[in-house]
This record gives structure tokens, C-alpha cells and sequence, in this order.
């Protein structure tokens, strides 16, 4: 198969001391949410998944170590099971586990909870690291959560394109979905009134909208003909967003160009890997916003490694 080459919207050279430093912050990152957790067990609130997002975009962008890549993924997995077991059981004490340290957690439901963007991030390293606890515990949710009033402006109140959205989502892992209907009812949900002003819109149609005509193209029976071409728009148009830097008139606005996290998609990256482990599609398109050994699984091993394993 002759592969597209799509080039990285960052082209910067990391020299030695930048590697250093960021490894220096990797170390950092581990120790104070270990130590956060083991001092005060109970009362944790887990969001450190965040900062392993944008670690992980920087490390395959300068083509890190892969055991220490895969140890990445694995705290990403970890904080993100925390978080959504603790957010599942409000008001319940919670066995969780990080690192290899037990412990029991309060329930409670926090303002990042109810964020369907984190949730699909989350299920995306399910997927890449075929992790089923993880997937499991992710399902347990349901379109009551994105009801919770974080206290944020939102242009459809009800959340009908993100429920629409999450139950696409979970059709994926539900024998016998009407996966077409569900797409149907995503398309028909993400009209612009649905999504918000002209920022919303742009962030939405960049990063999740693309994931749709992907969905349906590998549910297709000529899925290995329309796969890899959903497959490079969906990677073309996040490029474009990942690309985006704000005006000094839009200071409100995030930037996406220097986020790290923008430089792995981690949806399209999951669901490539869900394609591959399913229907043995290949992905089409070499480029850093899709790290192929994440898509096949190849070096990523069951078991848990620990940081003294892989730093050394």
C-alpha cells in the first residue's frame, strides 16, 4: 500500500536540552500525583490525565523512547479510570488503584465530569492500549452526566449534538447498534445552533465532526475503499484546527497551535485502532498526528509498567 504523507503543522527541531527538560518535567508530573494521592486518598481529585495528553503529543512528536511512550499512555489510562470511577460512585467510598498504590476514594462529581471531549479522549486510550477496564467503566456513563451545570454558556442547553455524539460513541461497544441511525442522528444534531458561536463551531467541526463520515466509512461494506479516504480528511481537518493561533484581539480564544495535545489525535488514533483490531484496516496516511504503532498495538504489552522500568 503506497501511504499518503501528511506533513505536521509544527516543524521545530528539539535539541538536547529541551529533551532534557522534558523529561525532568515527566519525572516531575509522576511524583507529585503519586504524592498527591498517597497523601490524601479520601479526598483525591484526579486531573493530571491532562498534562499525560500533552506529554504524550510531545514524545511522539520527537520520536521518544517507546517503553517510556507506552508507560505514558498507561498514566493516562490509570488517572482517567480514577477520575470517571470516583465521578461514577458520588457519595460512595471507591477502591482505586495508580501505580501500583491501593487505595479508597470518596465519589463525587466534579466539572470535568460531565466534559464529553475528555470522556471520548478517554475512551480513544482505551482503545489504543485495548484496555477493557478502562472501557468499562467509560460505558457506565450516560447522557445524564453532560445535563450537570458546570456553570458554562452553552448554545443548546440540552446537550442534544454531545449526547447524540456520546451514544454514537457507545454504539461502538454495543452488539446490535443501529450504528446508522445513530449516525444519522449525530449529522442531523451538529447544525451551527446546536454548537455554539463561531469558535465553538470551528473546534468542533475541526476535531469531532470528521469522526462521523470515519464511523460510517468503517461500518461500510466497502469499508477498505471509503476508510482511507475518511481517514486522511479527518486527519487533514485536524491539522487545519490544530493549526489555529489565536488573534491578539481573540485573548479569549485557546490557541491549539503550540497545545501539545493537538499534536496526536487521540479520537482518530482510537478509532484507527478500533478499525485495525476489528477489520484489519491499515491506515493509509503516515503522519505524527497518527502514530501507526499506537493503531496496531505493536510493543504496547498487557501488564502495567512501572517508571523505575523505563527511566532509568
Amino acid at each position: 500500500m503506497t501511504k499518503v504523507q501528511l506533513a505536521h503543522h509544527i516543524q521545530y527541531e528539539y535539541d538536547e536540552d529541551e529533551r532534557n527538560e522534558l523529561l525532568e518535567d515527566i519525572s516531575k508530573f509522576h511524583q507529585l500525583s503519586y504524592e498527591y494521592i498517597e497523601s490524601k486518598p479520601l479526598s483525591v481529585s484526579i486531573g493530571g490525565y491532562e498534562d499525560a495528553f500533552s506529554f504524550l503529543g510531545k514524545m511522539n512528536y520527537m520520536n521518544w523512547d517507546k517503553q517510556q511512550t507506552i508507560w505514558m499512555l498507561q498514566e493516562a489510562w490509570e488517572l482517567l479510570e480514577v477520575h470517571y470511577q470516583i465521578a461514577l460512585h458520588p457519595g460512595e467510598q471507591v477502591m482505586c488503584q495508580y501505580a501500583g498504590l491501593l487505595f479508597e476514594a470518596e465519589g463525587k462529581i466534579t466539572r470535568a465530569s460531565n466534559s464529553l471531549w475528555s470522556w471520548i479522549d478517554a475512551m480513544s486510550i482505551a482503545m489504543i492500549l485495548r484496555q477493557s477496564d478502562l472501557l468499562n467503566v467509560l460505558l457506565a456513563f450516560d447522557e445524564s452526566f453532560l445535563d450537570i451545570d458546570d456553570g458554562a454558556q452553552c448554545a443548546d442547553p440540552t446537550h442534544r449534538f454531545e449526547k447524540a455524539l456520546l451514544a454514537l460513541y457507545k454504539g461502538l461497544f454495543t452488539p446490535k447498534a443501529d450504528i446508522a441511525t445513530l449516525l444519522r442522528d449525530v449529522a442531523e444534531k451538529s447544525a451551527p445552533e446546536y454548537i455554539g458561536d463561531k469558535y465553538a463551531q470551528n473546534f468542533v467541526y475541526g476535531f469531532y465532526l470528521p469522526l462521523i463520515p470515519l464511523i460510517e466509512a468503517m461500518y461500510r461494506s466497502d469499508r477498505e475503499t471509503a476508510y482511507p479516504k475518511a481517514l486522511l480528511r479527518a486527519l487533514e481537518a485536524h491539522k487545519n484546527q490544530a493549526n489555529f493561533e489565536a488573534s491578539e484581539e481573540e485573548y479569549f480564544v485557546s490557541d491549539h497551535k503550540w497545545d501539545s495535545k493537538t499534536w496526536v489525535s487521540l479520537p482518530i488514533t482510537g478509532l484507527a485502532a478500533l478499525a485495525y483490531q476489528r477489520w484489519k484496516l491499515e491506515p493509509n496516511v503516515e503522519t505524527k498526528y497518527l502514530p501507526q504503532w499506537w493503531v496496531t498495538g505493536e510493543s504496547i504489552p498487557k501488564k502495567r509498567l512501572f517508571i523505575n522500568e523505563v527511566f532509568k
